[in-house]
């Protein structure tokens, strides 16, 4: 072999050292949620108000894929993350306008219009309306304590009722919040970053088609 050949051997094996791992680069690298790129634009947009349909469209993922995702703590924690975001935003939005919509409210209420009256009773805390301008993001730890609930108290459910009040308030002042906060714990040792297993899939079979 003469050294020509030699040399475009090393540099054909020196230049596939280099690109091969940038062919998964998206998959291997994961953000502040543990997410991929492909992960964190479909959270993005669900918590957007995107329906999954339209999600797994525009990411270019099969709706089994996005479903499998949506059962993953991290993945519901980054929706539910940027969701909270994006209602501090709409809140400032809000607050910009306030002086708009109070001088709207009160000129419909000197034309005796009864139902901005009402209205305006609810934001001021006059009644019983409410008004959610925020929402509170939940960390994976609150996502597993949330399906840990879930699971806990469909247990209690077939579970024999019980029969004296003692009873009553050891099951659900003790027990109850014992076996919630094990379960989740459990659950946050075995808990895994949600795959992406259509990427994967084809990047090898991307690298087999090249070998």
């Amino acid at each position: 072999m003469s050294e020509v050949e030699v040399s475009n051997l090393v540099e054909d094996k020196d230049t596939e050292f280099i690109t091969k791992p940038d062919k998964t680069l998206h998959i291997s690298e994961r953000n502040e949620y543990s997410l991929t790129q492909r992960q964190q634009k479909a959270a993005e947009l669900l918590a957007a108000g995107k329906n999954k349909k339209e999600v797994a469209e525009e990411v270019g993922i099969s709706r089994q894929q996005l479903w499998e995702w949506g059962k993953n703590a991290y993945f519901r924690s980054a929706v539910s993350i940027i969701h909270a975001d994006l209602w501090v935003e709409n809140k400032q939005r809000l607050r910009g306008l306030s002086g708009k919509a109070i001088d709207v409210i009160a000129t419909e209420i000197d034309n005796g219009n009864l139902k901005a009256a009402v209205e305006l009773c609810k934001l001021v805390g006059l009644s019983n309306g409410k008004i959610a301008l925020t929402q509170q993001g939940k960390s994976v730890g609150d996502i597993l304590e949330m399906d840990a609930t879930v699971l806990i108290d469909e247990r209690f459910r077939r579970e024999e009722k019980p029969r004296t009040i003692e009873e009553t308030f050891l099951r659900y002042s003790h027990w109850r919040p014992y076996y919630i906060r094990g379960t989740a714990t459990i659950s946050k040792i075995r808990l895994k970053v949600p795959e992406d297993k259509e990427e994967e899939q084809s990047v090898k079979q991307e690298e087999e088609h090249i070998q």
